[in-house]
């Protein structure tokens, strides 16, 4: 995978930080807070499995059967700096 187009693991922490709290679980029944305060290990696992589906599924396939939080590359508006 090229490294330039790896999620990076501040992203992924960056994106968890984002997520809402007191709000329904979604289809997995797993909610923000769980992510949230699922500690290191978790955060590390997320990362892995994001760049595992990116890899393998490319950015057209990657949210196929699930949901996906955009992760933002760099800074301003560019809606074209989002990892899709």
């Amino acid at each position: 995978m090229d490294k330039k187009q790896a999620i990076l693991v501040d992203e992924v922490q960056s994106a968890i930080k984002r997520l809402k709290s007191n709000k329904s679980s979604g289809t997995g029944n797993v909610t923000g807070e769980m992510i949230k305060y699922g500690g290191d290990k978790l955060k590390k696992k997320i990362h892995s499995l994001c760049n595992r589906v990116w890899k393998e599924k490319g950015p057209q396939r990657a949210g196929e059967k699930s949901i996906l939080v955009l992760i933002y590359k760099g800074s301003g508006l560019d809606c074209n700096r989002y990892l899709r």
